[in-house]
C-alpha cells in the first residue's frame, strides 16, 4: 500500500504503524491519523526511487549525487571540505529526505 501510495498517487502517509494501520473486515487496508502526510512532485517520485535503490545497494556515491544534482538541497558548509566529509553530508540528507 505504501508502495503505491509513493509511486502511483505520489501522497503518502509519513507514520504508518501499527496503531495507524487497520485490515478491514472485506480485506481492505484501513489507513487512520493523516497527521503526516506528504505529497511529492513527479520528478520527486523518481528522485525517491532512485534514491532508495542507491542507499538499499550502499552506493554512497550515487545518493550524492542525486541529491546534489536535485538541486533541493544547498549547503554552502561544504566548501573547504573533505571528499568523504561532503559525501557523509549528502547521505545524511539522503536518508533525511527518504525518512520523512
Amino acid at each position: 500500500a505504501w508502495g503505491v501510495q509513493v509511486l502511483v498517487e505520489g501522497a503518502f502517509h509519513t507514520d504508518p504503524h501499527p496503531g495507524n494501520l487497520l485490515l478491514l473486515r472485506d480485506g481492505r487496508l484501513g489507513i487512520l491519523d493523516f497527521g503526516q502526510t506528504k505529497r511529492l512532485r513527479p520528478e520527486h517520485v523518481e528522485l525517491m526511487c532512485r534514491l532508495t535503490l542507491a542507499m538499499a545497494a550502499e552506493r554512497y556515491g550515487e545518493m550524492e549525487r542525486l541529491v546534489e544534482a536535485s538541486g533541493e538541497f544547498e549547503l554552502e558548509e561544504l566548501e573547504g571540505r573533505s571528499a568523504v566529509q561532503r559525501r557523509m553530508a549528502w547521505v545524511l540528507i539522503c536518508y533525511t529526505f527518504v525518512d520523512t
